[in-house]
């Protein structure tokens, strides 16, 4: 598949509790459709990735590629920083055949964010997924 054009990352939405909105991101998604992109980018470092499990990550890259219904390529991030995390998300776009993968480191940038805020908040997120 050669890709052309503008590939523009799906910003994951979420509610006012933090939790991942995944009606939100679809709508998110299909704006961008249909302002006439030419690709979406799912679960990118622009995505939040970082701060998502591996479940979420999972259900947001899902939501993308329904709401996008082949319209338009989607390119689903599967770096991380578990390993397992990423094999999970290589398996899911095999799966799914007509995605591309690509990948990208699962840290935090320091310039970009706080740290410490970040790491916060990705740990009380795994926590609640473990309840």
């Amino acid at each position: 598949m050669k890709l052309t054009g503008l590939h523009v990352p799906a910003i994951t939405q979420f509610d006012a509790n933090g939790e991942v909105d995944l009606a939100k991101s679809k709508e998110w998604v299909e704006i961008l459709v249909q302002s006439g992109v030419n690709g979406v980018v799912a679960v990118g470092t622009t995505g939040e990735a970082y701060a998502l499990t591996l479940d979420e990550r999972l259900a947001v890259a899902k939501a993308v590629v329904d709401q996008v219904a082949g319209r338009v390529p989607v390119l689903a991030g599967v770096g991380g920083e578990q390993e397992h995390h990423a094999g999970a998300l290589e398996a899911f776009v095999e799966r799914r055949g007509d995605e591309v993968l690509f990948a990208q480191h699962g840290g935090v940038d320091p310039r970009v964010v706080d740290q410490d805020v970040a790491r916060e908040r990705t740990e009380q997120r795994h926590e609640r997924a473990a309840k």
